[in-house]
């Protein structure tokens, strides 16, 4: 409606005003819930969506999860020196994580395609944890020393030979904050029992190497590591803390008794 100004411009009195715009509607997050089945996942879209009939590939989002990882660096410096970033969390949502290809970013760049436990586990349940590679760390810089070997001989009566295996690795962090690394090196068994192998370095503690030697939890293989060195299926597995801007060198000393007449051969299995 119009009315006439009043003083100085002002509305006049008793001039009736405009209604203001209606408020906007908030907008709704939908979200979709899981459906409980002992031999599938199933999942409930909370929002239909309109999916054209063109034969292509098309994503809908089931929902959002924000975990809490940690991230862990891992190596095996005999066959790369390179030191992979590995996150590892645990599903705190109610949602199962179907096994399959999955699109990793890192600070918001594109790293790979991954697959989550894709040979291992089917999928991962809510509450369970699981891994996640984020590629290669270019600021840790790993050197695998040339192996020195040498030979002994003990005993006066039965005399049995000695070789000593010295492995040297250099680690250095470039990094201005530290990094926690593990690094997995193969020791060898023996399917003789006169022929005796020992971990001489690092040293591991009984009730580590006791409880990791047989094959163990792959639930458990994803735990969170600590300093420290421990033996599972006879794969050395040593936890070192980098201090930024650092280095340091791991020596990893084994040797090998046997009878003097006897010879040994070592066969990679994996």
């Amino acid at each position: 409606m119009s009315c006439r100004n009043g003083l100085f411009g002002a509305p006049a009195a008793g001039c009736a005003f405009g209604a203001a715009p209606p408020m906007m509607k908030q907008a709704v997050a939908y979200v979709a819930a899981p459906a409980e089945n002992s031999l599938s996942a199933e999942f409930t879209i909370g929002k239909p969506s309109a999916i054209p009939s063109d034969g292509a590939e098309h994503k809908v989002t089931i929902g959002v999860v924000d975990l809490t990882p940690q991230l862990i660096h891992e190596c095996v410096p005999s066959k790369n020196t390179s030191a992979f970033l590995t996150a590892t969390a645990i599903n705190s949502s109610a949602f199962s994580f179907l096994s399959g290809a999955s699109s990793v970013y890192l600070n918001n760049s594109f790293v790979a395609k991954a697959a989550i436990f894709q040979t291992t586990m089917k999928n991962v349940s809510p509450g369970e944890r699981f891994s996640c590679c984020l590629g290669v760390d270019a600021a840790l810089r790993i050197e695998y020393k040339p192996v020195k070997k040498y030979h002994e001989q003990v005993g006066y009566i039965n005399k049995t030979s000695s070789v000593v295996h010295e492995q040297l690795i250099c680690v250095k962090n470039t990094r201005a904050e530290p990094v926690l690394l593990t690094l997995k090196e193969q020791i060898p068994r023996s399917t003789d029992e006169k022929i005796k192998i020992k971990l001489v370095a690092p040293v591991v503690p009984q009730n580590e190497e006791a409880q990791n030697g047989g094959e163990g939890d792959s639930n458990s293989a994803l735990e969170s590591p600590k300093e420290g060195a421990r033996l599972k299926d006879g794969i050395l597995l040593w936890t070192v803390a980098v201090k930024g801007g650092n280095s340091a060198d791991l020596l990893v000393k084994w040797n090998i008794e046997h009878p003097k007449e006897e010879k040994i051969e070592f066969i990679e299995r994996h």
